[in-house]
């Protein structure tokens, strides 16, 4: 845990009050957690400062494919963080969408994935 500290997450959920016990476990490890609501505020937060990981839902914004949307534009942009979708609904028949680290509905399978890109990146 001393190794992830002072790592810096992006995460982006138009429900944050479905993931803030979640943050709160991740700050209370000293991992640094921005949430914001949309698309446009993780672009302007990715502007501004630097992330070792960006966590995204999929449906937001009124849309069923806004994640999706902002992860072709992390792509089209050139080197972005890795990024893990954390979803309400997860089809394991579709996959892990091209270009993200992972995607889940599980708490503890996201944990997994994110201790797993910190500690490539910090280690």
């Amino acid at each position: 845990a001393s190794a992830l500290r002072g790592a810096r997450v992006l995460w982006v959920d138009d429900v944050p009050a479905g993931v803030a016990s979640l943050c709160g476990i991740l700050r209370a490890l000293g991992i640094v957690v921005d949430l914001v609501t949309s698309t446009a505020e993780a672009i302007s937060q990715l502007r501004e400062s630097p992330y070792n990981l960006i966590i995204s839902d999929i449906e937001r914004d009124g849309s069923r494919d806004e994640g999706l949307r902002f992860l072709s534009q992390l792509k089209s942009g050139g080197a972005y963080p890795r990024l893990i979708f954390f979803i309400a609904n997860l089809d394991p028949n579709r996959g892990t969408p091209a270009g993200a680290f992972g995607i889940t509905n599980s708490g503890e399978e996201l944990f997994h994935l994110i201790f797993d890109v910190l500690e490539r990146q910090i280690l």
